[in-house]
């Protein structure tokens, strides 16, 4: 009979006798080896193959897949929603995604050639791995349904080898978990009693070597059908009781250990959740407290202040509001201390004296106007600019990226910012800060050839700010600009960032926006917006193309913690002498720059006129 045209292509397939001699001698050994082991020797003899035949290639393909696939947990990516998958994966320029190995593209002989391997092998790791295999794969690999037999087998070696002596609980216990979930999926109570068994004797093992002691645990956690007895439960209880004695003894340093307790306090709290013991629930959470506070003690103060925040919180948890009030007073010391720890870093880059001469020729041109608006639009962050930065460096620097970050004002922390992928808002923000620190020195010397090549006094920067009317009668402009002139930044700073607000929302109510809010404890009463409340996304889109770049480079400047936060450390009083300096007061001048050149007289109109919308590229 002729194969039909829609049938699935079958290659042929021969084992090479090298390749069938590896796995021949892996099925001798009682020894204890790894599917890793496995894995090696039969990479290493592929390669030594020479110029094999398409069935043999197949054929030797067919046993390093087998090896090469990654089991439960080994692997984060479920792409094809099954228990082994690929060890890793790329994206191709298309945007195809890669998988390696990838399981598809195995076919029917191959699937046939495992279930043959499945019933003959006698090792353990052999046959849990080609039984599990074709009870994993079979739908995927061949469309075919797959027979329980595969998977008691599977159960059957997975138990063998989780007891097997002298094999390490790394390996044991995912062992020993397969074979619980296999039994669960295939209801066969005497195998699940088995697998739960064989987890019970590696947990009293973790106990005792004082390794992975909550690996079963969280198995069992992981398994509400496990059948985990109520006897068998109180004996795990009583055994993270005893942990958590020990790893509490402060006068021990050989048996202290503060993230043992959060552990297992962790693990304990949601249990005496479950029965209504309170009490306990709050005897852990004082745990934690009093062990990060040791912690905190033994540590240095750049480390102190951040483990003391766990102790802090943990006494919050329980109600201990005076304890946690004392260990605040500790992190706010330590953060201090920190402060003198910290090494600075210099990076020192030298841009030749023509590039500086090139670049300036091209921002101060002859007209004064022409080079204030220059100076705004070539400053102004891009926020699509920043984003490509971010994306370079966690492609880059992928460890880096996944590093989150600490600030710190004084005694305070002002912001915690967490990965690119965790928080890609804070990262951006953060981006943003660093990239105006890195371009404070290009506009210091274009505003300082732009005053040079034009005599610039405080009226010419007030004409040009104030051309469309943003801020009033612009006195207090002029104050402030005048300030700055004569290098006094404590009175620019305090008069002139408060107009960059109050510009800023004159700006969004010509755009359209509200630029007030309802009071919240008088009814008819209405407070303007602040800066906090402008510098959203949604209000972006009033302010042309540009707007998200404003939105970003105002927002990183003047109003998140996560940046310089000017606008807020100013009014709230904690703004330092040595932080309102010469390098912040022309990031000020800047976005009075900018605000200026954001809307434009029309022409034809009085000189106090506006033009009825913003520029169709945003400004600059």
């Amino acid at each position: 009979m002729s194969e039909s045209p829609l049938s699935p292509v079958v290659a042929e397939l021969a084992v090479p006798a090298s390749i069938d001699a590896v796995i021949g001698a892996f099925d001798k050994r009682t020894d204890v080896f790894t599917c890793f082991d496995v894995s090696s020797a039969l990479n290493a003899e592929r390669a030594k193959l020479q110029q094999p035949t398409p069935a043999q290639n197949q054929g030797a393909w067919s046993e390093v897949l087998a090896f090469a696939l990654a089991a439960g947990d080994e692997h984060n990516e479920k792409p094809w929603d099954t228990y082994f998958g690929p060890m890793g994966s790329w994206r191709r320029d298309d945007g195809q995604i890669v998988y390696a190995p990838d399981a598809r593209q195995a076919d029917a002989g191959i699937l046939q050639h495992w279930k043959n391997r499945a019933q003959t092998a006698r090792a353990p790791v052999l046959a849990a791995r080609y039984n599990d295999l074709v009870w994993d794969l079979s739908k995927l690999i061949a469309n075919e349904r797959r027979h329980v037999d595969f998977a008691r087998r599977a159960i059957d070696a997975y138990v063998a080898l989780a007891g097997q002596d002298g094999r390490d609980l790394y390996y044991a216990v995912p062992d020993a978990k397969r074979a619980l979930a296999l039994a669960i999926q295939i209801d066969d109570k005497p195998r699940l009693e088995s697998a739960r068994a064989v987890l019970l004797l590696l947990h009293r093992r973790s106990v005792a070597d004082h390794k992975m002691w909550w690996a079963v645990f969280d198995a069992l956690e992981e398994q509400p059908k496990s059948g985990l007895t109520e006897s068998e439960r109180s004996t795990l209880i009583a055994d993270f009781e005893a942990i958590l004695v020990r790893v509490s003894d402060t006068s021990d340093a050989t048996k202290f250990d503060p993230h043992a307790v959060e552990s297992v306090a962790d693990k304990l709290i949601p249990h005496y959740r479950s029965v209504g013991r309170d009490a306990d629930i709050r005897r852990m959470n004082l745990s934690i407290a009093r062990a990060f506070e040791h912690f905190g003690g033994l540590a240095d103060p750049m480390l102190a202040s951040v483990v003391l925040q766990t102790s802090m919180d943990a006494y919050t948890a329980v109600g201990e509001h005076a304890e946690a009030h004392r260990i605040l007073g500790l992190i706010e010391k330590a953060n201090v201390a920190s402060i003198a720890q910290m090494t600075r870093h210099e990076h020192r880059v030298e841009i030749p004296a023509d590039e500086v001469e090139k670049f300036l020729a091209q921002i101060v041109v002859d007209s004064p106007a022409e080079t204030f608006r220059r100076i705004a639009g070539e400053f102004l962050l891009s926020r699509k600019s920043v984003e490509d930065e971010l994306r370079e460096s966690a492609s880059s620097s992928p460890l880096q990226a996944m590093i989150g970050r600490t600030k710190l004002r004084g005694d305070r922390v002002v912001a915690s910012i967490g990965s690119i992928d965790d928080d890609p808002i804070g990262r951006l923000i953060d981006g943003a800060s660093d990239s105006l620190g890195f371009s404070t020195v290009f506009l210091s010397w274009a505003i300082d050839a732009a005053i040079k090549r034009h005599s610039l006094i405080a009226t010419d920067f007030v004409d040009f700010v104030n051309s469309t009317k943003l801020f009033g009668d612009g006195r207090l402009l002029s104050e402030g600009i005048s300030a700055w002139l004569r290098n006094d930044y404590i009175m620019a700073a305090h008069v002139l960032v408060p107009q960059v607000e109050a510009g800023f929302r004159t700006l969004l109510g010509r755009g359209g926006r509200p630029t007030t809010k309802p009071h919240p404890q008088m009814k008819q009463a209405r407070m303007v917006t602040t800066f906090g409340d402008m510098l959203t996304e949604n209000k972006a889109a009033a302010l042309g193309e540009h707007g998200p770049d404003i939105v970003l480079h105002f927002r990183a400047l003047y109003a998140d913690p996560r940046g310089n936060n000017l606008r807020n450390e100013l009014a709230h009083g904690l703004a330092s002498i040595e932080s309102i300096n010469a390098g912040i007061l022309l990031w000020v001048i800047h976005s009075l720059l900018l605000l200026g050149a954001w809307l434009r007289p029309t022409p034809e109109l009085p000189p106090d006129a506006l033009s009825a919308e913003l520029p169709s590229d945003g400004a600059p």
